[in-house]
């Protein structure tokens, strides 16, 4: 849901957003156990019952699970789970200050680097932002040339 949504089903739950988001979370982690364990809609309200959920909330889950699970699994394996933030594009610039408080490095070279980071289902894209100085851009390439040699190494 949009913060705008959790808003509006605040007042209509009568819950804190704190209380609201706890909910919902305790719900995307009902179904995402039940699709990995591929429960049947039956098994599924038979273990919210083992764990003392109440009978017309068990049998909620259950007809949810009915009605939209085959649904809900097919998403869950066209999304990756746990996957961080990835790169989608790199746009750099070489600049050089023209004017500086430290007179005798005015003339030293700074790398912008501006990465384009998108995740699977975000709501919008990220971009974060480096200015680099000339030590700094060779110890990010040593870093990155490590992290390529372990990754050879594993394939």
């Amino acid at each position: 849901f949009s913060e705008t949504e959790e808003a509006q089903l605040c007042p209509m739950f009568q819950f804190t957003l704190e209380q609201l988001v706890t909910l919902l979370q305790s719900v995307v982690y009902i179904f995402e156990r039940a699709a990995y364990f591929g429960l049947a809609p039956n098994k599924l309200a038979e273990q919210l019952t083992r764990v003392e959920m109440a009978q017309p909330q068990t049998a909620a889950f259950g007809a949810v699970w009915q009605s939209y699970g085959r649904r809900f699994v097919s998403r869950l394996r066209d999304k990756p789970l746990g996957c961080p933030p990835t790169v989608q594009s790199m746009n750099y610039e070489i600049c050089i200050p023209l004017a500086s408080s430290r007179c005798r490095k005015m003339r030293e070279p700074i790398g912008l680097l501006d990465f384009h980071l998108s995740e699977p289902d975000a709501q919008g894209d990220e971009h974060i932002h480096f200015e680099l100085s000339r030590p700094e851009l060779q110890n990010l390439f040593y870093d990155l040339e490590r992290v390529q040699e372990q990754i050879d190494a594993l394939s």
